[in-house]
């Protein structure tokens, strides 16, 4: 089998297990049913799941790479229902993942979604952190407020990455090492502040499979969206879905430029980001 430090490796991104979503957040809301259906799907074609930690370790050098496919689950902002709906399945498959928490709002409700009509969509418990973590999965840092870091001043960017980190070890007892930039956004600025306050990797999105010279502070990730089904499912692991890889990444270069000209419309004009 090949190994994981050799080959492009699916860094899946998920964000809510829930039944329950606005139609705004439906696209980042998976049921229960389909992400049971997923994690079954990955045990019965063999594949090993790593935290995102194990991957960089393993293409350091520094792990044993696992013989056999390899995917990595990852879970941003840190909602309850991580807690409730995804471990179990994770627990009863035996499988790792990585889940990016936004400390300031930890026991607390999503209250960056409040314009989505999501604001009190419930977040995971600091006691319930602790119990994540013993059951082998990796916590990550996904700032403190859920800002968007390209927006901020270098000031506030940092304050963000730097205050997340202290607070989630703080709590927990432990170094965090990951982290994973709100919305995907990023600038080099700001991947090198995520670098200089201590963590070891960061991810993005970039819709494609991350391959073994990936950028370890801007890990590629593909979008595990709701109503994900089998057939797709197995596009996605491969980098072949088609709205992945093709039809998401020319949005988001429309939207980067969109983005870069309401940055300076709002500098221009005093006003804060989004």
């Amino acid at each position: 089998m090949a190994q994981a430090r050799g080959y492009r490796v699916p860094i899946l991104m998920y964000h809510s297990v829930s039944e329950k979503a606005v139609r705004r957040f439906r696209p980042y809301a998976l049921s229960p049913a389909l992400f049971a259906a997923q994690m079954d799907y990955l045990r019965q074609r063999g594949y090993a799941t790593l935290t995102i930690s194990d991957l960089v370790r393993s293409r350091s050098g520094l792990a044993e790479s696992p013989r056999a496919p390899a995917v990595v689950l990852t879970f941003d902002d840190g909602y309850a229902d991580f807690y409730t709906e995804a471990l179990p399945v994770l627990r009863r498959y035996g499988f790792v993942a990585t889940l990016f928490v936004t400390s300031g709002d930890v026991g607390g409700t999503s209250t960056w979604l409040e314009r989505e009509g999501e604001g009190q969509r419930p977040m995971v418990a600091w006691w319930q952190l602790r119990e994540i973590l013993s059951a082998g999965v990796e916590v990550g840092g996904h700032t403190s407020t859920h800002r968007a870091l390209d927006w901020l001043s270098p000031a506030e960017a940092r304050e963000e990455i730097m205050r997340c980190k202290e607070e989630l070890e703080a709590q927990l007892g432990r170094s965090i090492s990951s982290f994973a930039y709100p919305y995907g956004y990023y600038t080099h600025a700001v991947r090198d502040m995520v670098q200089a306050a201590g963590y070891t990797s960061a991810c993005a999105v970039r819709h494609r499979l991350s391959p073994p010279h990936d950028d370890t502070f801007a890990m590629a990730r593909l979008l595990v969206a709701g109503g994900t089904g089998a057939p797709r499912f197995a596009r996605v692991l491969t980098g072949r879905d088609l709205v992945a890889t093709v039809l998401r990444p020319a949005h988001d270069v429309a939207w980067g430029r969109y983005r870069s000209v309401a940055f300076l419309a709002t500098k221009l004009l005093g006003r804060t980001g989004p």
